[in-house]
């Protein structure tokens, strides 16, 4: 598979949308050969260039969602998606489609880290083999919240990637994600990126892993912090997310509130999953079954003394589109 590049893909927009080039570069501070030749690859536009022509063409966030689903050389959101429903022939041919695109750099980090996001979407909660620790340093370095969090790449690596890490592994996790939620109040909640539904799937690795000291740190700062993105009064991707988050949260609260009770938790994960069938959402109603499966049998816990976490400060207050910032993100994925 040859995935569309982006200068094809504006091409083809632009195209579709019966622009001409002249249309399309309007404000855009940029000739119209400039940007034919970014159509053909052959050279780049500045940010402030590409935003106006984006904005020329009319694209939209969903637009660019579909292409990034289109190319398979990357994660998109859809990858999560179809984790969540358990889609394995999609899910298989996405990795292979991954691989395929990215052989030439299969060492680069960040290749291996989007490989082993893929990979551990297809294992089965049956498998029980431990990540090996170069795995675990891998995903300690890349796993650190910062203002590029997103639901394709970190909330992904974390719903399927740590169902077998060491408690050093979620300890380290455990940590990062408290210290970043705890930074939040409601005047400030609007600038968090990391969503409640991150630390709801790992706490869902908590419970099968039976780390009751770490969930008792982390399952009051999910609470607050769900608490805080719902009363957020501006619709927009904050909302979104809360809502998206509120049966993950729902499902961490019945099984960690009826610890000593497990069939109190069943009848009330019974209820959720049958609410979310109501609704219609099957897939998230199966997801949870799944994970309630998993936290009654348990995982094995296991250490990594190997593990050298270090936490890197990328955080909202210091973020800026800017060169030193972009060098920070670069350093990280590189």
């Amino acid at each position: 598979m040859v995935p569309l590049s982006i200068g094809e893909f504006v091409r083809q927009v632009r195209k579709d949308r019966k622009l001409s080039l002249d249309d399309a570069v309007t404000d855009a501070g940029c000739s119209t050969a400039s940007l034919s030749r970014f159509e053909r690859d052959q050279s780049d536009l500045s940010l402030a260039s590409m935003h106006q022509i984006l904005t020329n063409l009319q694209l939209t966030y969903y637009d660019l969602e579909h292409f990034q689903e289109q190319r398979q050389d990357s994660l998109a959101r859809l990858a999560y998606f179809l984790f969540i429903a358990q889609d394995l022939p999609r899910l298989s041919n996405w990795a292979s489609n991954y691989r395929e695109a990215h052989r030439q750099h299969a060492d680069h980090p960040s290749i291996q880290f989007g490989q082993f996001i893929l990979t551990s979407t297809l294992r089965q909660n049956s498998d029980t083999t431990p990540l090996t620790p170069a795995v675990e340093q891998l995903l300690s370095e890349f796993l650190q919240p910062f203002a590029g969090w997103r639901l394709s790449v970190h909330t992904l690596a974390i719903a399927a990637g740590l169902t077998n890490a060491s408690h050093e592994l979620l300890a380290t996790f455990t940590t990062r994600l408290i210290a970043y939620a705890q930074q939040f109040d409601a005047e400030t909640i609007d600038s968090a990126v990391v969503g409640a539904a991150d630390l709801a799937h790992l706490a869902i690795h908590l419970l099968a892993h039976r780390e009751i000291q770490l969930l008792e740190q982390l399952y009051p700062v999910l609470c607050r912090y769900q608490t805080l993105r719902q009363a957020h009064k501006d619709m927009g991707t904050i909302e979104a997310e809360a809502v998206h988050a509120a049966p993950l949260v729902k499902f961490v609260s019945a099984a960690y509130t009826n610890l000593n009770t497990p069939a109190q938790a069943s009848a009330e994960i019974s209820h959720l999953c049958a609410q979310l069938d109501a609704l219609g959402c099957t897939d998230l109603a199966n997801y949870l079954k799944r994970s309630w499966a998993m936290i009654q049998a348990g995982r094995t816990t296991w250490h990594n003394s190997q593990l050298r976490a270090q936490t890197r400060q990328l955080t909202t207050t210091s973020w800026r589109f800017d060169g030193p910032t972009i060098a920070q993100v670069r350093q990280l994925y590189h």
